[in-house]
């Protein structure tokens, strides 16, 4: 498995990932939670912001197979802290 950060995962899931939804969270995830982190600095947590939209995107990547897939789904679930 490689180690892929979040952004590099979205980006892949938007390339490759058949699952229109998987694609939508992805597409908006890193300019999303980039601005959300930057409006509410100091209110909010961007890391659980992260977390939860990993998990999002987890949720609906489930048909996708692959070797591409598997680390996605690897580094997504590294990133939000599930086994």
């Amino acid at each position: 498995m490689s180690t892929l950060t979040f952004d590099e995962c979205c980006a892949l899931v938007r390339a490759k990932c058949p699952d229109q939804y998987a694609q939508t969270y992805a597409k908006h995830s890193a300019h999303t939670l980039r601005s959300f982190a930057l409006d509410h600095a100091g209110h909010s947590d961007p890391d659980e912001a992260i977390r939860t939209q990993c998990l999002y995107i987890l949720n609906n990547m489930t048909s996708w197979r692959g070797e591409i897939a598997q680390d996605v789904r690897a580094n997504l679930k590294r990133i939000a802290g599930t086994k």
